[in-house]
């Protein structure tokens, strides 16, 4: 079992979950991405992961889908303190203004992404997050070269006052 952090997508599209794959396959060298067709097989993973002490980097979650929606999901996982710092992104293009409220809000949504997206702004917006989860995770930057967004690390370093080494 590969001990890379985890981004799980959950769509219940199979050809969206393809898509996302094929966008963010740039990341596999660094994190394995699975992809999930419904919260229930999503929480599964996150179980799993939790159980053999895998870290989980990101969700990326369409808000629509049956049984539990992705608001709803995101923030049964914000909810269980396993989970709390892993990062989210809701990618939708069926959210109501509401829905994206209480995404932000009971979810502590990070993200929103419209669909269809730009596959090179998709990887951009999941790059800030995964450094962003880098950062938090206090991991060596250097671990994941080629993955993190530079200017997130030179931001977010010169905010906490952390010095950069060469």
């Amino acid at each position: 079992m590969s001990t890379a952090p985890l981004i799980v997508c959950v769509d219940d599209q199979r050809e969206v979950g393809s898509a996302l794959l094929r966008d963010l396959e740039p990341l596999t060298s660094h994190f394995t991405i699975v992809d999930c067709t419904s919260a229930a097989e999503a929480w599964e993973e996150l179980e799993d992961a939790d159980s053999h002490g895998r870290p989980i980097a990101l969700l990326i979650c369409d808000h629509l889908m049956p049984v539990e929606t992705g608001v709803e999901f995101l923030t049964r996982v914000r909810s269980d303190f396993r989970f709390r710092g892993v990062h989210s992104i809701l990618l939708t293009g069926m959210a109501t203004q509401a829905d994206t409220i209480e995404a932000i809000n009971a979810a502590h949504l990070d993200r929103y992404v419209s669909k269809p997206w730009d596959p090179q702004r998709l990887l951009t917006v999941v790059e800030e997050e995964l450094t962003r989860w880098v950062l938090e995770s206090g991991l060596p930057t250097d671990r994941f070269e080629g993955c993190l967004a530079g200017d997130v690390i030179m931001r977010e370093s010169w905010r906490d006052g952390t010095e950069l080494r060469p």
